[in-house]
């Protein structure tokens, strides 16, 4: 389990876009890279930020940063010294995801529509980008580029057929000849999106590793700066949940505890002793990181909604452009210790992944103390799997004859239509270049910001939001997803008792409550996540009340009826 912000989401110097993380793990290998990147005159800075008042314990590993224009020397540097970059424990287990497999193989064969509406996605002027949990987004980019430069090269021997076709109209055969190399060459590109390049997103075969040799063609500028960063830290949200990337809402709870009712010992009332947020939050985080839940990390995260960014600096560097991905550790300090911020909300960010990151489970936790009221809040989110649309490889029949010739058969009959669709394809690219050439997008963007005071600057949704089925595709993965909503909510609560029992504040009503909040899990219904809430506190019991008064009445009428 990682701790909070444990991949370098803590960047001392996030407001500065130039300087981006390299590295995060030991210290000795910190400083034999740093040492190296010295050698090479290569500018680097070395953070280790630190949680809280008890830094002693919550020290995070160091990073080690450099300025963005030398990225590629350093990661040459890195690969001479066979260290990956910015792939530290989990970032390899988010590489071999399953969730990445099967973007990846959507990007390489799943067809243009859908590789254009990733492309389209990552190259908007302005907005927020949405943290892609669960998902190396840069292997996917790669291989949408490469995926890409494939297709542009059949758009370009289309185009170059029907422009031969009318110079060799006259030479004998010439025709069917031009006819028969459409057929082939589209025949295949379909053989080998169905079987060669396929081959290497099988479950069997899949290795991030050599995914990215193969299909790692560079990724340009307008596309990487739209690629969501492994330590990004602030969410700029558009619409109503701010929890943007963490997937569908599931139940979570909220309670109040009066801190000046204090706890009764063998008819003594004890003194109550003030509470300390901060220490609340290095307790309840401590506890579930001593949980040692596999796959489980735990990061900061502050969320902001995207009308209220237009004048902070360090949110939004530049108002034309896009929002930041990081805010200073001062920030999220600052929000931590008093998290009643109207516009901007500080969470520790708890997520559990299992089954190959087919699920992740999501838990924000927030204690905020107002007057006497200690007001603990809950929210639980899940990110499904992946729908059936983007589990195409996995439907692949072998290649066998019966198959080869079945797809002969349908690519001659679909090569015309091709030889039709390939050069307005081709055009339409065109088009689109001229309009990234002559910054359209980027003006029109200006001006809707520029005309507009309370543009939203958020984004609604990550691509891996928008691939989710919203169902479990295995019983266990409910059960698997209750379980550790369970085992999270009673490590927070029991966490709460016990602070608060140590400052003479009255738990009992908390305990009563525990039992209930526990075991209500992740609601389910026929297979589907149903999204809900569970209240707690005397507004639920009222509620509760008045059902039954309405029952009650009811009932009776019907058995004087009988």
């Amino acid at each position: 389990m990682a701790d909070v912000s444990s991949r370098g989401a803590a960047n001392l110097v996030a407001a500065d876009k130039d300087w981006v993380p390299l590295y995060t793990g030991e210290p000795s290998i910190v400083a034999a890279i740093q040492a190296a990147l010295d050698r090479r005159s290569i500018p680097s800075k070395l953070e280790q930020p630190m949680l809280g008042a008890r830094a002693e314990t919550l020290r995070r590993p160091p990073t080690l940063l450099v300025m963005s224009r030398n990225v590629p020397a350093a990661r040459e540097l890195m690969r001479d010294l066979r260290l990956e970059p910015n792939r530290d424990a989990d970032g390899a287990r988010i590489s071999r995801s399953d969730a990445t497999r099967l973007m990846c193989a959507t990007a390489a064969i799943g067809g243009s529509f859908r590789r254009r509406a990733m492309l389209a996605h990552w190259r908007r002027k302005g907005g927020a980008i949405a943290p892609e949990v669960g998902v190396d987004i840069e292997l996917v980019a790669q291989v949408c580029a490469a995926a890409e430069q494939r297709e542009l090269g059949y758009e370009i021997l289309f185009v170059a057929l029907l422009i031969a076709l009318p110079l060799v109209m006259r030479v004998p055969y010439a025709i069917p000849a031009v006819g028969v190399l459409m057929v082939a060459a589209f025949f295949g590109k379909r053989y080998a999106e169905r079987w060669k390049l396929a081959q290497p997103f099988t479950r069997e075969a899949w290795d991030p590793e050599n995914v990215r040799r193969e299909f790692g063609a560079d990724i340009t500028r307008d596309i990487r700066e739209g690629l969501s960063s492994a330590d990004q830290n602030l969410m700029v949200y558009r619409g109503f949940t701010p929890f943007v990337g963490a997937g569908m809402t599931v139940n979570g709870w909220t309670m109040l505890v009066d801190t000046t009712k204090a706890a009764q010992s063998f008819g003594t009332i004890e003194k109550t002793e003030p509470v300390a947020i901060p220490e609340l939050y290095d307790k309840a985080l401590s506890a579930l990181k001593a949980l040692h839940v596999p796959g489980c990390e735990i990061h900061d995260a502050v969320f902001v909604s995207g009308v209220e960014i237009r004048n902070n600096r360090e949110m939004l560097p530049n108002v034309f452009g896009r929002p930041a991905q990081r805010v200073s550790q001062t920030t999220i300090e600052r929000l931590r210790a008093d998290n009643s911020d109207a516009h901007a909300r500080w969470y520790p960010w708890v997520r559990v992944y299992d089954w190959e990151n087919d699920i992740a489970l999501s838990v924000f936790l927030r204690f905020h103390l107002q007057g006497k009221h200690l007001f603990i809040e809950v929210s639980r989110h899940l990110l499904t799997p992946l729908g059936e649309a983007y589990r195409a490889v996995d439907r692949t029949p072998p290649a066998t004859i019966a198959e080869v010739v079945k797809l002969f058969i349908t690519s001659a009959i679909g090569a015309p239509f091709a030889a039709i669709y390939y050069p307005l394809q081709l055009l339409a690219r065109g088009q689109q270049t001229l309009v990234h050439l002559f910054g359209f997008e980027r003006r029109e963007h200006a001006r809707a910001v520029r005309e507009n005071p309370r543009f939203n600057f958020g984004v609604a949704q990550s691509l891996r939001e928008q691939a989710s089925s919203g169902l479990y595709s295995h019983y266990f993965q409910k059960i698997d997803a209750g379980m550790f909503a369970s085992m999270l909510d009673a490590e927070i609560l029991d966490t709460l008792v016990t602070y608060l029992d140590a400052r003479g504040i009255d738990t009992s009503e908390l305990r009563e409550r525990r039992l209930t909040i526990v075991n209500s899990g992740i609601i389910v219904q026929s297979g589907d996540v149903k999204a809900g809430s569970l209240a707690v506190g005397e507004g639920a019991r009222a509620t509760m009340h008045k059902l039954t008064q309405r029952i009650r009445p009811a009932a009776s009428h019907k058995g004087a009826s009988a």
